[in-house]
């Protein structure tokens, strides 16, 4: 991801990237949306330092895609993430932003979502939205489901790239926890418990 200039103002509704035709290097719409993304944490975080208030970054990850791909295919697995990709957007909520980066993996922002206690029900929101079965226009029905990690500005970071890293290693320890469950990034478990 290229890091944009500070202070870009980007305001849209919840979104998800599409998938296919295009591979994931030449998608013009993936790249959009990881510019959109990165644009939208700089003024975030210029916001933030103007007295704004605090927000979550997240980092997404499904599961049990992989098998839908092995089993079933790669159609089967772009339909199931096209679904998968909309049922995300419409549960992170208006003001949200939300970008597929590759493969199964999205990352985002959401809107007013300082409140770790609101971050994770709008995140277990998510979950449950992903979790329900996915019918494909063969008439097959899949099921996957979704981990999420979650970072919190100013709490643990104040740069676009540190707070999706951090989000990225509380997914990593929610991948490792059980899966489809909400990760919160440990620094602000600490500055809660402190």
């Amino acid at each position: 991801m290229q890091r944009s200039v500070a202070g870009a103002s980007i305001s849209c509704q919840a979104v998800a990237n599409p998938v296919p035709p295009w591979p994931g290097s030449l998608h013009p719409v993936k790249k959009s949306l990881e510019f959109q993304l990165i644009a939208r944490l700089d003024a975030a975080i210029l916001a933030l330092g103007e007295g704004g208030a605090g927000f979550a970054v997240l980092y997404l990850d499904l599961d049990g895609f992989k098998a839908v791909n092995d089993r079933h295919g790669h159609a089967a697995g772009d339909d199931v993430l096209r679904q998968a990709a909309g049922r995300l957007g419409d549960a992170a909520g208006p003001g949200s932003l939300l970008a597929r980066l590759g493969g199964d993996e999205f990352a985002g922002i959401l809107a007013s979502s300082e409140d770790p206690r609101e971050a994770r029900r709008v995140d277990e929101r998510m979950i449950a939205a992903v979790r329900r079965p996915i019918a494909l226009p063969d008439g097959l029905v899949l099921q996957v489901g979704a981990t999420i990690g979650v970072a919190f500005a100013p709490t643990d970071g104040t740069d676009p790239l540190t707070l999706l890293r951090k989000a990225d290693g509380a997914l990593d320890v929610g991948k490792h926890g059980g899966k489809r469950l909400v990760q919160i990034h440990i620094a602000l478990a600490e500055a809660k418990a402190g």
